[in-house]
């Protein structure tokens, strides 16, 4: 199951059927250190060799499917392994995720611009 935050709250949609693919750590270039987060490339196969050939997975606004470093921080009952391995293995440097902690409380949820004409997803929608 994927989960998509919207307007109205979290929605969980099905794993696209027949889907062959890697969830990989994205660092984006020129971007701060909280800017990082795991995705899932959708392959051809799943041999590692067609990870260049795939797309991430898009979300229905057009925005990569991604579990931020804020996720981490501020979910951590939810992610907790899933983090603490990142952080073991050096994806994530240590301390950070307390970092993002004391940021933020856990009730928050951040939108970030990393910087002008980076993928964003914005709604100007009046109400």
């Amino acid at each position: 199951m994927l989960a998509a935050r919207g307007s109205i709250g979290i929605s969980r949609l099905p794993f696209p059927e027949k889907t062959h693919g890697f969830f990989y750590y994205h660092l984006p270039q020129s971007a701060p250190l909280f800017a990082d987060g795991v995705r899932f490339r959708i392959c051809p196969s799943n041999d590692t060799r067609t990870f260049r050939d795939g797309y991430d997975l898009l979300k229905f606004n057009g925005v990569p499917w991604e579990i931020s470093n804020w996720a981490f921080a501020l979910y951590n009952t939810k992610y907790n392994l899933l983090g603490t391995e990142l952080v073991a293995t050096g994806f994530i440097r240590p301390g950070a995720l307390e970092s993002y902690r004391k940021l933020l409380p856990s009730s928050a949820i951040p939108l970030t611009v990393h910087r002008i004409l980076s993928e964003t997803a914005i709604s100007y929608a009046s109400g």
